[in-house]
């Protein structure tokens, strides 16, 4: 399944179009979600939320405010490997990374590879998820 993190408003009707129907013939599939983010800046996803729901006459809740966001059916992130490094999120699913584990490396990406993965991976199977508790 194919979905685009975006404010598709501020793409040309042609390639809006495109998404659309990329999205649509896309709807069905179950056994992968293929996510891109493009012109996408958290920030402004969450002023799409708040605004979204600002007219509402329900109580805004955690859940209602994700259901607002360009993909609330996205799942929080678990692991979030930053490359070239960097140690900032650059507004990057900041209300989805909120428990995230975060691992840093200065390899770039494009020279990412399966051995730094593994790395990346060895350091989050050493984490206690504690998900905002203390013990």
């Amino acid at each position: 399944k194919y979905n685009l993190l975006r404010n598709i408003k501020k793409f040309q009707s042609s390639k809006q179009k495109k998404i659309k129907n990329l999205e649509e013939i896309t709807k069905k599939n179950r056994d992968y979600n293929f996510y891109l983010a493009a012109n996408y800046g958290s920030k402004e996803e969450l002023i799409f939320a708040a605004e979204t729901l600002r007219d509402s006459t329900s109580k805004i809740t955690e859940k209602s405010f994700k259901n607002a966001f360009y993909a609330p059916h996205l799942p929080d992130v678990d692991l979030l490997i930053r490359t070239g490094g960097e140690t900032r999120l650059s507004n990057f699913l900041l209300w989805q990374s909120a428990y995230a584990e975060i691992y840093f490396t200065k390899v770039l990406w494009p020279d990412f590879k399966p051995i730094h993965l593994k790395k990346a991976l060895e350091f989050f199977s050493g984490k206690i998820r504690k998900f905002g508790k203390i013990n």
